[in-house]
Formats: C-alpha cells, structure tokens, sequence
C-alpha cells in the first residue's frame, strides 16, 4: 500500500465510529492507523494501551475538572504532539474528530505545509472552546 492515513480520535469514544472509518479507508486502498490520548475524558484517568497494534497513543497531560485551564492546557498539548506525529508520518489522509477544536488549528496548519494531503474533520461537538 502507497496510500498512508491517519485517523485522529482524541478520547478513544467514538472508538465504533473510529474502527468504521479505519474499515473504509483500508478498503480504499490506505494503511490506517488510529491516534488517540493516553487519559480518558470520561474516567479521568490514564488508559491502558491497547494490544491492537493500529492504535497510536500520545501522552497527555491529566485533567480532573471539566471546566478548568488544566483541561484546555491538555486540549492544547496533545494537538500539539498529534501535529509532531503527523508531521513525522507524513500521511497522504488525515480524519479528525473534533473537539478539541485546537486540532483543527494544527491539522490545517500541516495541511497548508503539505498541499497533497487531504484533512477531513469529523466535528462532534465544539466544547469546550466554544465557551
């Protein structure tokens, strides 16, 4: 396979939506790999990694409150370090689900860098940001 992809789920919860999305750019031709973050949104903790092999996890900073700078600092740190990744994969396809929205500001920017990839958000929600 010529084609790369990466699909970027930031929380692991939309983990069916992921594994679909993984199954058609496979059947298009793209060797696919999910990145997501290393702490749950939903439990607040650290996620143990998975033993699929397809599942790229970025450390990120843990938050406890939802409404806090803690979290919008994590938000930041981890579209930061998914931007470092891409730009070390160099992927022909990217498929992003928002939030955080500050994803966006980096897979554009790479996307402006590198004219021949394609970028695809996937906006399930515009929170917290859009406070």
């Amino acid at each position: 396979m010529d084609n790369k992809a990466i699909i970027i789920d930031p929380f692991n919860n939309y983990e069916i939506r992921s594994k679909y999305v993984k199954i058609c750019l496979e059947e298009l031709g793209y060797e696919t790999i999910i990145v997501s973050s290393n702490f749950s949104h939903n439990k607040k903790t650290y996620v143990e990694k998975s033993n699929e092999n397809d599942v790229v996890f970025i450390d990120t900073p843990a938050y406890f409150k939802n409404l806090s700078y803690k979290r919008i600092k994590s938000h930041r740190v981890f579209a930061r370090r998914v931007y470092e990744y891409v730009a070390n994969e160099r992927p022909d396809l990217i498929y992003c689900i928002l939030p955080p929205n500050s994803l966006a500001k980096y897979m554009a920017k790479y996307q402006r860098a590198n004219g021949n990839c394609r970028v695809f958000f996937d906006v399930l929600d515009l929170w917290p940001e859009s406070l």
